[in-house]
């Protein structure tokens, strides 16, 4: 170890203004020079600071320790099965597994000293530098160690500008390895992380703020929990998407895709198809958002947004079309706000379901792929005829071949009754789907959800990650967006520039109006019909070229002389104000949607608010009825101040809960598998057993099959009986030690969406958990009769806010459970931190509609429905005491005692001592009230 400042480089014999500056500059050297550099020990607090910087093989090990830790082996499940293909049960085993702990140490004695130059000074400089040589060999890559791999100030403000930029990873990557830098992907990862999800700026105010700034209509739903809002679904549309879906509303596709944010949320997605781009029209955004669950409620929630943003009521212009996959609900709320227009199913996810369905029943190959051709001929809406050469639609005669091929196949199944039962099933909806049906539709080419599915794919690329929050994805999205608006006037500017040399002068006389003034895509499809000859001009025809696409066919088309640009339906018109400046109409039979608009005037928020106000006073003068104003007065008094939202106080939205595996699984990062993957592995596992290798030769055309006979003797259904089960489902969600599981009949698990209580409730009485408005109203309209009366002691502003129909404020109790209870004329029992039970204050067991409690349970924040066998004899909670009375001669004197004296009897032990509140007597408690709703009958 030498002393002496000559050892020193020449590039280290200077003082830097602090540790931090000093400290970068022997790295900045060490990798200049090959050598690895961290620190060693440091002491910055006391009086004799200093730095001890070593080669990153100087000193030695920490420890020699052994590490163990228990984890499951990454071996794969092994699976028993008997010989009937029928898997028992699979092994897992785990065990103590050792860790190997290296270390990169082995006593180097390279290093160097800092220090600063006095006790009181912030400068620093090297004091002592080894200048003999390392105990080993330089690397061959300075890039081996990790820390050569990390970011200095400079290149890591490079990188936070590209990102900001919007760069991906791998260019950021290859940017700096054309400098020489050579880094961890993760640690751009990371750094993006850091800027996008850490950045307090990154609020829902100022998201919503920065959506309006940058021209979209915003709408939002949320959630209060407690003190804090959170934010439950977000809906935007940007005005030009707005302008483009008003020009081109013929046909619109959406679709969910996940795993765009670290929130879990959906992005819902809507797209529509435009009149550019040859030879595929090209996809534009309509609209976009986040919803927190897809339940029919949310997803009405979107397109009831969707129709009041893009497609308000004074729109001449409305969607015909839509095209989604099997999602009930998406379909449900697209029939319930759209009644009008035509909804039609994707056929790749048709085609799925029927190989799920149908795969099982057939054991030769070949006899299944001769259904699915069968099936493929039903949902066919155009096909070349041979006979004229040309692309027609399908008739009655072509789809009476495809189901007479399939009923013959279907007979080559085990079951043909169930593959001939599960096409009548789907014929039912036939006007979705058959070919026939949805040959008339004008779709442009439309019959799958491959169009938002491959606007899914550009949306993820352009996001990069699935781990931002919604402020960071949604700058993504904008920039996405925007690009896409950009390409898109690029294509119409190129459409309109660019003539085609190549077309024949016979051609060209033809369509000399017609070139820059339609889209390509139009103007070569009607190229292409002039090439068919002795054509017949006519309206009745099955081009598929009129049907799908509303394109004049060769059957319209004038048989010399230039086509006139009337003739071509307004959409195919690059600028329609000039070339199309009023409606044009195609005398055939098809729905020519031509989306002429007018200029939207939104109308004034503050004006509707003042008319409405006066609409109420007028009301106020024309009914003078008392009980009528009444009415009135309470439905007034429902608003408050909890149906306004402040932005600033709007959190993130929760993240929603994980599919699949629990917390204590392994992570993985493979999507769940479908029915038919699902399918396809079980298979897999039968096959080693004889049964399964028997059928998998089959399957494969290996053997013939054999008598039915032979195959029920094989059959596993043959050998082992149907076993009967008893178990209840979400049994496991009733935790409560007061209900055994061997009384609960049902549990009913509803959507947790802050109006659970109400939903369990609805289940109850209605059997329709969608009815839990209707429980609120009837238990608002109760509250607010007896205000002044029996719930005097509540709290009004609270209780209000809960039960107004459109709020999501959670289930309170007990108040919540005893207006219940008295509303609906039966007890209620709740099980939580504390389980009690309610009776109606002001009826009798006689005067109730049931004796028999309603039982809710409180699961982890969230209510659910247990019904108790009728049978059950179980210990209900105790009573909750509250506008009844603690003491023995109040309780015992209770019309409700004689049916549940356990219940009285334990309450009357434990508030033996407490009063009976006020001045209530047992007669005004057990009082009839006129005014109680009924809403079982």
């Amino acid at each position: 170890m030498s002393k002496s400042s000559n050892s020193i480089p020449n590039e280290l014999q200077e003082t830097w203004d602090d540790y931090n500056a000093a400290r970068d500059a022997c790295f900045k050297w060490g990798k200049k020079n090959g050598i690895a550099l961290y620190t060693a020990r440091s002491d910055l607090s006391s009086k004799k600071r200093k730095m001890v910087l070593g080669c990153k093989h100087y000193g030695k090990p920490a420890n020699n320790d052994v590490h163990e830790y228990e984890q499951k082996y990454s071996k794969p499940k092994k699976f028993v099965a008997n010989d009937n293909g029928e898997v028992l049960r699979h092994m897992d085993s785990t065990g103590m597994k050792h860790r190997e702990v290296t270390s990169q140490r082995f006593g180097c004695p390279f290093n160097m000293v800092l220090r600063p130059l006095n006790v009181h000074s912030q400068q620093w400089r090297i004091v002592s530098f080894f200048d003999g040589e390392h105990n080993h060999k330089f690397a061959q890559e300075i890039s081996s160690y990790s820390m050569a791999r990390c970011l200095d100030t400079e290149e890591e403000a490079i990188v936070i500008s590209m990102i900001k930029s919007h760069a991906t990873n791998n260019s950021i990557l290859s940017f700096l390895a054309s400098k020489g830098k050579i880094i961890n992907p993760k640690k751009v990862s990371n750094l993006r992380q850091t800027i996008f999800n850490n950045d307090p700026q990154h609020t829902m105010f100022n998201l919503i703020k920065k959506l309006e700034e940058k021209g979209y209509e915003v709408d939002f739903q949320s959630k209060k929990e407690g003190e804090k809002r959170f934010l439950l679904s977000l809906f935007f549309a940007h005005n030009s998407a707005i302008a483009l879906a008003r020009k081109f509303p013929e046909i619109v596709v959406l679709d969910a895709t996940y795993k765009t944010n670290k929130h879990r949320l959906p992005f819902v997605n809507i797209v529509g198809t435009g009149n550019i781009g040859y030879p595929h029209l090209k996809t534009f955004c309509i609209a976009g958002g986040w919803v927190s669950q897809e339940t029919n409620e949310t997803y009405e929630w979107v397109i009831q947004r969707l129709q009041n943003i893009v497609w308000p009521s004074n729109q001449s212009a409305s969607p015909k079309t839509f095209i989604t996959d099997s999602e009930g609900a998406l379909i449900k709320a697209l029939d319930k706000v759209f009644p009008n227009s035509k909804k039609l199913l994707c056929k790749i996810h048709l085609r799925r379901n029927f190989k799920t369905k149908l795969q099982k029943h057939f054991d030769v190959k070949d006899d299944y792929q001769e259904l699915e051709k069968a099936v493929n001929f039903l949902m066919t809406d155009q096909y070349q005829d041979e006979l004229e050469d040309m692309c027609v639609i399908p008739d009655e005669k072509f789809e009476s071949k495809a189901l007479a091929k399939y009923n013959e196949i279907a007979q080559k199944a085990k079951n043909p009754a169930e593959v001939i039962k599960y096409l009548k099933e789907k014929l039912e909806f036939r006007e979705k789907w058959v070919g026939r049906d949805i040959a008339n539709i004008v779709h442009f080419g439309n019959n799958s959800t491959n169009r938002v599915e491959g606007s899914h794919a550009d949306l993820k690329r352009s996001i990069q990650s699935s781990s931002g929050n919604l402020f960071s994805v949604f700058e993504q999205i904008d920039e996405h967006y925007r690009l896409k608006n950009v390409a898109w006037k690029q294509q119409h500017d190129k459409e309109y520039f660019t003539v085609n040399p190549h077309i024949p002068e016979s051609q060209k006389e033809r369509l000399v109006n017609l070139e820059r003034n339609i889209s390509k895509f139009a103007f070569y499809a009607i190229r292409d019909e002039l090439k068919h000859r002795n054509i017949l001009k006519t309206n009745i025809c099955r081009c598929a070229i009129k049907a799908h696409y509303n394109i004049p066919c060769c059957h319209m088309l004038p048989t010399t002389g230039a086509i006139p640009l009337s003739l071509i339906p307004r959409r195919w018109h690059l600028y329609p104000e000039t070339t199309a400046p009023e409606e044009n109409t195609n005398t055939n039979d098809v729905d020519n949607v031509l989306a002429i608009t007018e200029s939207y005037i939104p109308p004034n928020v503050e004006d509707q608010i003042n008319d409405e106000l006066a609409r109420i006073n007028t009301l106020l003068h024309k009914y003078t009825d008392q009980k009528q104003r009444k009415t009135l007065l309470q439905r007034l008094q429902a608003i408050n101040d909890d149906l306004f939202v402040d932005l600033e106080d709007l959190q993130q939205p929760k993240n929603a809960p994980k599919k699949g595996r629990g917390k204590d699984q392994e992570k993985h990062k493979k999507r769940d598998l479908i029915a038919l993957e699902y399918q396809e592995q079980e298979s897999k596992k039968k096959a080693k057993t004889s049964f399964g290798r028997k059928s998998a030769e089959i399957w494969k055309g290996k053997c013939k099959p054999t008598d039915n006979l032979q195959l029920n003797s094989l059959s596993p259904s043959s050998t082992t009986p149907p076993r009967k089960t008893s178990i209840v489902p979400n049994i496991n969600m009733v935790t409560n030690n007061l209900i055994p599981h061997l009384e609960v009949d049902e549990v009913y698990d509803p959507i947790g969406d802050g109006n659970c209580g109400f939903r369990a409730l609805a289940v109850e009485l209605f059997g329709d958990e969608r009815k839990y408005v209707d429980i609120k109203d009837a238990m608002l309209r109760h509250y607010l009769t007896n205000i002044n009366g029996i719930y005097k002691s509540y709290d009004q502003h609270r209780i209000k806010g809960i039960l107004n129909p459109h709020s999501n404020e959670w289930f309170c109790v007990p108040e919540c459970a005893q207006i219940a209870s008295d509303t609906f004329k039966a007890p209620i029992a709740f099980y939580g931190f504390e389980s009690n039970t309610f009776f109606p204050l002001q009826l009798t067991p006689f005067e109730s509609k049931r004796t028999h409690p309603i039982a809710l349970h409180l699961h982890h924040a969230h209510i659910i429905l247990v019904k108790i066998k009728h049978d059950a004899c179980i210990q209900w909670p105790e009573l909750y005491y509250e506008n009844r009375g603690r003491k023995r001669e109040v309780l015992t004197v209770d019309p409700w005692y004689p049916l549940f004296k356990d219940v009285f009897d334990r309450s009357i032990r434990i508030y033996s001592e407490v009063s009976l509140p006020g001045d209530a007597d047992v007669q005004s408690i057990c009082s009839s009230d006129p005014e109680t709703l009924d809403l079982t009958n």
